[in-house]
């Protein structure tokens, strides 16, 4: 950031070498990443004893691997341990279940335990659909007041509600020769503990959402600049633009993706019970790309940067 209000944006390639441009406006659109669960945590959220050795994986890099490289990672794991944990309850940790349980005989897997935080939400057309499935969701919180859809923007769709569903509702998945199990699993309380099931487990993949992936950013003194975060991610204004620890907003500078981005509104619309990020194609295409262009062109407009020719309005 400079002392104008404009910005250096400093690229450098795989080969090394480097572009610096002056730019007046940058949108940060860079997806997001997981950060690894520590034992404590999931010590905490599983109210057991797991043991420092114990094997932890993000579901990104489960869900990058072919059917070899699953069984070249877990197999080695799957022994006398015939029991793999997946945390979570989103469309990842679905896709994860699947993943596994079609590898399962290879491994000799004999059981996969989902352990949720919250039970998995469905996304429906209407209430009419939800009530059709035998889902019981509330009018006011979980549907969208734009729309009328169900659980907009945090419901399961596709093929990770129909996992969903028949894990939920059989604890198998199609013919596959693995039990799943589901846990409710919360911080403090002593009924959802997995104590149990430890000594069997070996390996738990955390899926539990995202942060924002961002570049290093820094102020007009060259200090590194710390963007203020809550526990769904980064920080924004309903334009998309991060702001201060200090709860100043940073013109010129926005952001939007996995862990990024404004939060619903009356504009967007969304079920008033997500609290996270907006995130979706749809969504960025449509609302959140209007609101971050309608940003931009008001701080150009705000700084009369859009009168000054040697600036380069850039999206990177």
């Amino acid at each position: 950031m400079r002392e104008d209000g404009t910005f250096t944006v400093e690229v450098r390639g795989p080969s090394g070498d480097s572009m610096t441009a002056r730019v007046a406006s940058v949108v940060l659109n860079l997806g997001g990443r997981q950060e690894p669960e520590t034992v404590g945590a999931l010590r905490s959220l599983f109210r057991c004893d797991l043991p420092d050795t114990m094997p932890i994986m993000l579901s990104d890099s489960v869900l990058q691997l072919s059917d070899a490289g699953l069984i070249s990672r877990f197999g080695p794991l799957v022994g006398e341990k015939r029991t793999i944990v997946v945390a979570g309850s989103s469309h990842s940790a679905f896709s994860v279940v699947e993943r596994l349980a079609q590898v399962a005989d290879r491994l000799g897997l004999s059981r996969i335990i989902i352990a949720h935080r919250t039970p998995p939400r469905f996304y429906y057309r209407d209430l009419m659909e939800a009530a059709a499935f035998g889902d019981v969701v509330d009018a006011q919180e979980d549907v969208c007041p734009l729309s009328g859809r169900v659980n907009r923007l945090g419901g399961l769709r596709f093929r990770t509600a129909e996992v969903a569903r028949a894990v939920f509702g059989t604890h198998r998945l199609d013919a596959y020769p693995v039990e799943i199990e589901t846990r409710h699993v919360a911080v403090g309380c002593s009924e959802t503990s997995l104590a149990g099931e430890i000594p069997d487990v070996a390996a738990i993949v955390t899926c539990f959402g995202y942060r924002p992936l961002l570049p290093i950013i820094r102020d007009q003194t060259g200090e590194i600049l710390q963007l203020a975060e809550d526990q769904h991610g980064l920080t924004t204004d309903d334009c998309g633009r991060p702001m201060r620890q200090d709860g100043r907003l940073i013109r010129g500078l926005f952001s939007f993706g996995l862990g990024s981005g404004m939060r619903i509104g009356s504009e967007v619309g969304g079920e008033p019970s997500y609290k996270r990020r907006l995130d979706g194609i749809w969504l960025y295409h449509n609302h959140v790309g209007s609101k971050v262009t309608a940003g931009m062109i008001e701080d150009l407009r705000r700084s009369e940067l859009i009168e000054r020719p040697e600036l380069e309005l850039c999206a990177s």
